[in-house]
């Protein structure tokens, strides 16, 4: 009779056989326990089968393969070792035959062995080659250990009976496989902290670090994964171990356990407090942040989630804890294996930036383990970068054609942003939206309909809003200037030509009202200039009306006259030629004699003459006005130096009741425009009263001669003022000479040009500038004659008018030049004896001219006073005009403005 250990081994045999034919019954049952007991020599069994491993289908009968799971059970523990020697030396395959079916046993391994362990437990291990399935690894308790040897298997409580599952080929998804994690923990040793403990190189330090790091390693060999258990320091406050440990994922149970059983590897002398341990696990958690791109006024979604369970979640924000509030929201999920924490912040702003933790923590009276987790959010101000002001120009065909888009853009493609558009404005023209990565865009259907004159430069507000689809939304105005292209028209009060000295005025005109400017420009050749007279421009508005007044044109004012109203950067023009035809001055024409005698019946020379230098053929005849009837004869012309002359042998034929003839030349230019020269007084005598006769003229004994300033064939032509003799002692004596140095008279003429010029605010510094300069230079000429120095106070009265800064050092010596001048006595007492300023003035400046002097000349401290104020000052003077006035007192306050 075989022995009970050879009978168990062969009934085991015969149960995997009888297993794999029962396989083919319809009646299978998956689970059959075999127990072998010594005593008795009864058998029984039952067995599991727990899978299939691979079905392959063939065209003949296909053979199965199957894995099958048999629990054996043994009631005396000695057999186990004779049972894994059994099945090691087994030879295999090993065929039979049940039931006309062919079995075959292929292989046949012992994957998990459990022995008993207290009265309801067992100690399951698993053998080499093999490990606990991954979904019961946060189960596995480990045994109480009995010894330190770490080449023994790590045993793991199972509650009796074991159904499994059980050991399965080692794979990287076993149990323990996966990549170690770092716990760090610590404990407190109830003992007082040496310095040593601070100091990696002390002895006492190595003895703590080794004995520590041998009980550790003892205790958490045996969690999932283990590697090392490794001290990293020592704190005070008792002492403070510190140590990290490496290993697989392990549940709050399992280190809690393994915890336990450290005192039975460590001195008791260490004195090692069970209830301070305490584990930080910081790369376990499961931390996410919704949205990604974060902006003010988002929702917020804070996750948290560990493969454990715990009931206790903590947030801080940078380092404070979170209290729940109507802006932070909390919730807590726990399943039967993960804890979940979600923090939803409300209404996001730019302070709640930075950093969040969320704590789990677990904790008993010997362990407490928390799981850590940090992230950093940053919170961005939803930016948005629009086209903020555009103008479009309704009437532009181009603008018609490729409508204007309006963009809202932010820095940041956001899958979930969203926007929208409207229109607030006069002017409503609307158009169509479209989304793109990161812009809204808004093309715009411009009519010009839309878009009366009347509104022109109307501003309509586009208002563009993004959201960001998680609460935070940003809105930007964009302002469009609607303006039109004005249509423009001009006239003028002559048809293209006008005289010189003849005034004409043009008008502008245009449609849209709302202009900001208006400049006129005239172009001649390759040369333009900005009309610069205000007090010769007029502009008003409703309707929009701009007119160019020209009192006295000159050539200056000839060309291509452009009027242009401007309304932002857009300007309308119209455009209209004048050309300003030769006709001379008045002032301008020589007349010879300016006061004589003349005898009846005896002719007289009359002359007039004008500057060589003009082109046009003028039609010019002598006129003798107070006569009945009015008498004209036409001349011809003659040139006399740098003149041309016209000249007429007049005799005067009724002298019966005559005592004095008024003569004056006129000229007529092409266009039929007219001037007269000033008149020529002509004195009749009788052949009895001549007393002095000669080259000069004719004369009563005592008579005085008037004669222009100018000498006959002279390349210099004439100056303003002139000459006058007394008759005495049958002989023409030069009784006074008033005729204005050539340079000054330069600086006259060139004064009444630039007073009707239309650049005159451009050009009147240069002019002052040039004024002082010669002033200086024919200082003692002024001095020594009073013509010159009339001569400059009509020039100041005349640019007096013009309104444009000065410079400070050029009025300074100016002022003190002139009025220096007019403070001498003798002077001042030429002047008021003689008004000799009319023979040489222009009628404009004549009463101008003399209004300014007497005033000046009447005061006395006041002036000096006020002058030397003047000279105090910094900054710049504006010279103002001096009017005409009905009282000297009011006449005195108007020449202060020229100091002031």
């Amino acid at each position: 009779m075989p022995s009970p250990i050879t009978a168990g081994l062969h009934c085991l045999l015969l149960l995997v056989t009888a297993c794999c034919r029962t396989s083919q019954d319809s009646n299978f049952h998956p689970f059959i326990q075999y127990v072998i007991d010594s005593a008795l020599g009864e058998e029984s069994f039952q067995s599991e089968m727990q899978r299939q491993k691979r079905n392959v289908l063939i065209f003949d009968p296909p053979p199965l393969e199957y894995t099958i799971d048999i629990e054996v059970s043994l009631t005396d523990s000695s057999f186990l070792e004779a049972i894994k020697e059994y099945f090691r030396n087994l030879t295999l395959p090993v065929s039979t035959n049940i039931s006309n079916v062919d079995m075959t046993v292929s292989n046949i391994n012992i994957t998990t062995v459990c022995l008993p362990s207290g009265e309801n437990n067992s100690c399951c291990s698993c053998e080499n080659g093999y490990a606990w399935p991954s979904v019961v690894c946060s189960d596995l308790i480990t045994c109480p250990s009995v010894s330190l040897e770490p080449a023994l298997p790590c045993g793991y409580l199972k509650e009796m009976p074991f159904y499994g599952p059980y050991c399965a080929p080692q794979t990287e998804d076993s149990c323990g496989m996966g990549e170690p994690i770092v716990m760090n923990m610590s404990v407190r040793l109830d003992t007082d902290f040496g310095n040593d403990l601070s100091n990696s190189s002390s002895e006492l330090y190595k003895k703590y670090k080794a004995d520590l790091e041998k009980a550790f390693n003892a205790s958490y060999r045996c969690l999932p994964g283990f590697v090392s258990a490794t001290v990293t320091g020592f704190r005070s406050g008792s002492v403070f171990v510190n140590y990290e440990v490496k290993a697989g994922a392990a549940s709050f149970d399992q280190i809690a356990n393994s915890n336990k059983i450290v005192p039975q590897f460590l001195d008791a002398l260490y004195q090692l407090n069970q209830a301070t341990f305490r584990t930080e696990i910081t790369n376990q958690t499961n931390f996410t942040v919704s949205p990604v791109d974060i902006f003010e006024g988002d929702t917020v979604r804070l996750i948290c989630e560990i493969n454990s369970i715990s009931e206790n979640v903590t947030w801080y924000h940078k380092d404070q804890i979170i209290s729940t509030s109507f802006r932070y929201l909390m919730e807590r999920n726990v399943s039967r294996r993960t804890s979940r924490a979600i923090l939803k912040i409300v209404n996001i702003t730019m302070e709640d930036s930075g950093s969040y933790t969320c704590n789990f923590t677990n904790s008993n009276q010997f362990h407490t383990l928390i799981y850590k987790a940090t992230k950093t959010i940053e919170v961005s101000q939803l930016h948005i970068t629009p086209n903020l002001a555009i103008n479009v120009i309704c009437n532009s065909p181009e603008m018609q054609t490729n409508s204007p888009l309006l963009s809202c853009c932010i820095d940041r493609h956001l899958p979930s942003l969203t926007g929208d558009w409207k229109v607030n404005g006069e002017i409503n023209i609307t158009g169509v939206s479209r989304f793109t990565e990161n812009c809204t865009e808004y093309k715009l259907n411009v009519n010009e309909s839309l878009c009366p004159p009347e509104k022109s430069g109307t501003v309509t507000t586009y208002t563009c809003e993004l959201q960001t689809g998680h609460g935070a939304r940003r809105s930007q105005n964009i302002r469009v200037t609607y303006l039109r292209i004005a249509r423009v028209t001009i006239s003028s009060s002559i048809n293209s030509s006008v005289s010189e000295g003849y005034a004409f005025n043009l008008t502008c005109e245009s449609d849209v009202s709302n202009y900001d400017t208006t400049s006129w420009k005239i172009q001649s050749g390759n040369n333009t200039k900005t009309v610069s007279c205000h007090m010769c421009i007029k502009n008003s508005t409703f309707p929009a009306t701009s007119v160019l007044t020209v009192n006295n044109a000159t050539q200056d004012w000839s060309g291509t006259y452009i009027c242009t109203f401007s309304q932002k950067y857009l300007e309308s023009s119209a455009n209209v030629t004048i050309k300003v035809i030769s006709l001379p001055l008045e002032q301008n024409i020589l007349i010879d004699p300016i006061e004589a005698s003349i005898q009846c019946k005896v002719p007289q020379a009359l002359k007039c003459c004008i500057s060589a230098n003009t082109m046009e053929d003028y039609n010019v005849t002598f006129v003798v006005t107070n006569v009945v009837p009015q008498k004209e004869f036409q001349v011809g012309k003659k040139k006399n130096g740098s003149l041309f002359c016209y000249m007429y042998n007049y005799t005067e034929t009724e002298c019966s009741n005559k005592s004095e003839l008024k003569a004056h030349c006129k000229f007529i230019n092409r266009i039929g425009g007219k001037v007269n020269s000033h008149s020529i007084t002509l004195h009749l005598i009788s052949d009895k009263e001549v007393s002095c006769s000669g080259n000069l003229s004719i004369g009563t004994e005592g008579a005085t001669l008037e004669k222009p300033c100018y000498q006959e064939n002279s390349i210099d032509g004439f100056t303003r003022g002139s000459k006058i003799y007394k008759c005495s002692n049958k002989s023409w004596k030069l009784e006074r000479d008033d005729c204005v140095s050539p340079s000054i008279n330069n600086l006259l003429t060139s004064a009444e040009s630039l007073v009707t010029s239309p650049e005159a605010k451009e050009n009147l510094p240069n002019y002052l500038a040039e004024l002082k300069n010669k002033t200086e230079q024919e200082l003692s000429t002024i001095n020594n004659c009073s013509a010159n120095l009339g001569a400059i106070v009509t020039i100041l009265a005349m640019v007096s008018s013009i309104p444009v800064n000065a410079e400070e050092p050029i009025i300074k010596g100016l002022f003190i030049l002139v009025f220096g001048t007019l403070w001498d006595k003798k002077i001042q007492e030429a002047l008021l004896k003689r008004n000799s300023m009319s023979k040489w003035s222009s009628q404009q400046t004549k009463s101008t001219s003399l209004i300014l002097v007497t005033p000046m000349l009447a005061m006395s401290y006041p002036f000096s006073r006020t002058f030397n104020n003047l000279c105090g000052k910094t900054g710049k003077y504006r010279v103002s005009s001096s009017e005409p006035s009905s009282s000297s007192s009011e006449n005195t306050s108007k020449s202060y403005s020229l100091l002031n």
